[in-house]
């Protein structure tokens, strides 16, 4: 008789668990075309400590702390330079140096001729990252 009130508060915590964790974001442009296009929804993991890798695609706040607290400017964009890791040739114009920064990363758009990117931002604050995507949501 206890094991099933119990199943289901455990249910329950898990839940409330998992929605502090996951994420759903919505593509909104161009800049990731063809592999997430304008409205698809993805689902995403909120940022954690755990190292960013190579490939993996970013929900990154671009919001200036000063303006509109609590309301975040999101960009969805691939990683393609870590910290150490030399810049690519793509960005190495628009940065300083030739190897990311500690605390750093460099990201571009799928569609590099339609994305607002690290060539335009420059190295990207690790603590900007809000979520790595896990998948795109099926509708």
């Amino acid at each position: 008789m206890i094991a099933i009130p119990l199943a289901v508060i455990c249910a329950a915590v898990a839940v409330v668990l998992l929605r502090r964790r996951l994420v759903i974001v919505a593509v909104s442009g161009p800049s990731m075309e063809p592999n997430y296009l304008d409205g698809d929804r993805l689902l995403a993991l909120r940022h954690s400590s755990r190292a960013l890798r190579c490939g993996q695609v970013v929900v990154i706040d671009t919001a200036p702390p000063s303006e509109n607290p609590g309301s975040p400017m999101n960009i969805i964009k691939r990683v393609v330079a870590v910290p150490g890791q030399p810049v690519p040739a793509a960005v190495r114009g628009d940065t300083e140096g030739t190897v990311v920064p500690p605390g750093h990363i460099v990201v571009l758009g799928d569609n590099r001729r339609r994305s607002v990117d690290s060539r335009q931002l420059g190295f990207i604050p690790t603590s900007k990252v809000v979520a790595t995507v896990l998948r795109k949501m099926s509708i």
